[in-house]
């Protein structure tokens, strides 16, 4: 989808590591499979989905690094905890 608004993509490798180390973690508790690793790739894009059409630099490359990936997931662990409320 990106590529239609001319954006460019690339996850380095500590990205791609920390994505499946968030996965690995958060399924410890609820364990839904990959559909989690769809979750935590999802947070990393949701702003740069919104955003694509608006950049003003086209055929640029994004670069994902793990220090980005932690941030956009952190809400992903401050939510674990509300499933035991829930009947």
């Amino acid at each position: 989808m990106l590529k239609t608004e001319n954006v460019n993509l690339v996850f380095d490798m500590e990205a791609i590591e920390e994505m499946a180390l968030i996965s690995t973690e958060l399924n410890e508790e609820d364990n839904i499979g990959a559909r989690r690793l769809r979750t935590v790739v999802d947070a990393i894009l949701e702003d740069i989905n919104f955003e694509a059409p608006d950049f003003e630099i086209k055929d640029a490359y994004i670069v994902i690094g793990k220090d980005y990936v932690k941030e956009k997931c952190t809400h992903l662990y401050q939510n674990r905890d509300f499933k035991k409320w829930i009947l």
